[in-house]
C-alpha cells in the first residue's frame, strides 16, 4: 500500500457536519461522530490516522473546504524498488526468513528458517532493521547478497 506524506485533517470551525468527506473516502477511514456542544448535537469527522492514505478525495468532496491535507508528523519513505518493498513488507510481517530459506524439503533450510525467524522476531532487532538509520544499509546488503537466477532468487550466504 502506498501512502502520501500528507494526511486528512478536518477544520472543526469550518465543518458543517454534512458527512460528504466520510462518504467520499475510498477506504472508509473517516467516521462521523456525534458531539454535543452548547446543547446542540453536531456531527464531526474523525480520521483514523493509522489507515489514512492521504489521497485527498475527502477534501475534494468537502463543500465548505473544511477537510484539508496536512503534512504527516513522520515522513513516509517509499521503497525505491519492488525488491526493497518486498523485503520491508516481509520484515514488517515477520516472514523474511521464509523468503530467504524457501525450500520446504530441506532440513537445513527448515532449521535456518526457524533460527533466523527467531532472531528477526526479537523486538530490538526488528526495531533496528526498520529504523531509518539501518534500513537503507540493510536493504543494500540484501540486494548485494541476492542475485536473480532462472525463475527464482539465489542468496549468496
Amino acid at each position: 500500500m502506498v501512502t502520501s506524506n500528507y494526511i486528512a485533517a478536518p477544520d472543526d470551525e469550518d465543518c458543517v457536519g454534512c458527512g460528504l468527506c466520510a462518504k467520499a473516502c475510498p477506504i472508509e477511514v473517516i467516521e462521523m461522530v456525534a458531539e454535543r456542544t452548547d446543547g446542540k448535537e453536531k456531527k464531526r469527522p474523525v480520521v483514523d490516522r493509522a489507515f489514512c492514505l492521504g489521497c485527498g478525495v475527502c477534501g475534494l468532496k468537502c463543500k465548505p473546504r473544511a477537510m484539508r491535507l496536512v503534512k504527516r508528523e513522520q515522513r513516509v519513505l517509499h521503497p525505491e524498488t519492488t525488491f526493497r518493498r518486498t523485503v520491508l513488507q516481509c520484515l514488517d510481517r515477520g516472514t523474511l526468513q521464509n523468503q530467504i530459506f524457501a525450500s520446504p524439503h530441506s532440513g537445513t533450510q527448515r532449521f535456518m528458517r526457524t533460527l533466523v525467524g527467531a532472531f528477526l522476531g526479537l523486538p530490538p532487532v526488528k526495531r533496528a532493521l526498520m529504523s531509518d538509520a539501518l534500513r537503507s544499509s540493510f536493504l543494500k546488503a540484501m540486494e548485494g547478497a541476492v542475485r536473480r537466477q532462472g525463475q527464482g532468487w539465489v542468496v549468496d550466504l
